[in-house]
């Protein structure tokens, strides 16, 4: 019997020959998964933690590699590492002498295990993620990746606004991420026009967030900017935990236990309510702006989001996206983009 509140994955056996990416599901086997953080950090999986500059998310992120390299429980919420284990951060923007290592001095990390890349590097999805992280992570062995921001390792040739591009990368990082049986944390800030919802703030494609199997807000009150929170947006895995608060002080994280703060106050939105509706139109208007998509494709990335199918349906409507089976099944496009693909003769 399933324990509640503990979530399982499938383990995949040797099932015979098949067509490549056919499995029989009788012939798989449930298996729970592994947390690094209950419900946080999943293991073998990409999570992010994402926010303004300069309130918390990289502290937060800190906190999380002092918890790995420490076992301890106090250092970040819900820990369920058995016992100290390395960490591997990629940090484009904060000195390595001047910032990151006097936070980890205050936050009592073991500095033994945490190893940081401060040099340049490229990701393009293909050879440079499996072999140049690869090859890092097969001389730290970590138990936690650290890549702050995301953004600024991606190659010029990829385009973090364009979903493709995006999860192309993602999927490279994945496949790290379970193949070591290690979690990979995300830091991205947040864009700068406004959005009905604060899961849609992240700067770039709103892939970044469907790939990511657990999302945390960094921020803090408007009104308040001492009254800070990691508030828990979303997570496939588990259900939301309850914000948890933290403050900063000389850069020193401590948190401060349960928090009332929502991510719609953080990110400021809470003061315009929009419907439903409202929100499934802005999110397939950005999901279509690169051009025509796979209808599955669609509507697993609306599930992702958290958008029903009948409001998705509501949505296309309302945008009139156009939709036309093409050779690899259907796909929908914004009224102003034509399709590219070939059609089905």
């Amino acid at each position: 019997m399933l324990e509640q509140n503990e979530s399982f994955e499938l383990a995949w056996e040797d099932c015979g020959p098949r067509k490549p990416g056919l499995t029989r599901v009788s012939d798989v086997t449930a298996r729970q998964v592994s947390w690094l953080s209950y419900p946080f950090i999943p293991l073998g999986k990409i999570s992010m933690i994402e926010g303004d500059p300069g309130l918390g998310k990289s502290q937060v992120s800190l906190s999380l590699a002092t918890a790995v390299s420490t076992g301890s429980e106090s250092a970040f919420p819900g820990l369920r590492l058995p016992e100290p284990s390395n960490v591997l951060i990629f940090c484009n923007e904060d000195g390595l002498e001047d910032t990151i290592k006097p936070r980890l001095v205050a936050l009592k990390a073991d500095q033994s295990r945490i190893h940081v890349f401060d040099a340049s590097m490229q990701m393009e999805g293909g050879i440079e993620t499996e072999t140049e992280i690869g090859t890092y992570v097969n001389e730290v062995k970590p138990k936690l990746i650290i890549i702050d921001p995301i953004t600024a390792y991606f190659s010029s040739k990829v385009d973090f606004n364009r979903a493709n591009q995006v999860r192309k990368v993602l999927h490279k990082l994945s496949e790290l991420a379970q193949k070591n049986d290690l979690a990979v944390v995300l830091i991205r800030h947040l864009s700068k026009g406004a959005k009905v919802k604060a899961v849609y703030q992240g700067l770039g494609s709103i892939d970044f967030t469907a790939a990511c199997r657990s999302v945390m807000l960094v921020g803090a009150d408007p009104e308040d900017r001492t009254n800070r929170a990691m508030v828990h947006i979303k997570c496939n895995l588990a259900p939301l935990a309850d914000s948890q608060g933290f403050r900063v002080d000389d850069g020193f994280l401590a948190w401060t236990g349960p928090s009332s703060l929502s991510a719609a106050r953080i990110a400021g939105t809470d003061l315009r309510e929009s419907s439903q509706l409202d929100q499934a139109k802005d999110w397939l208007n950005e999901f279509l702006s690169e051009g025509p998509k796979l209808h599955s494709d669609i509507r697993s990335a609306a599930n992702d989001a958290g958008i029903s199918y009948r409001t998705l349906e509501r949505a296309k409507k309302a945008l009139s996206v156009q939709s036309e089976r093409l050779t690899k099944g259907s796909y929908w496009s914004l009224p102003t983009l034509r399709f590219d693909q070939d059609r089905q003769t």
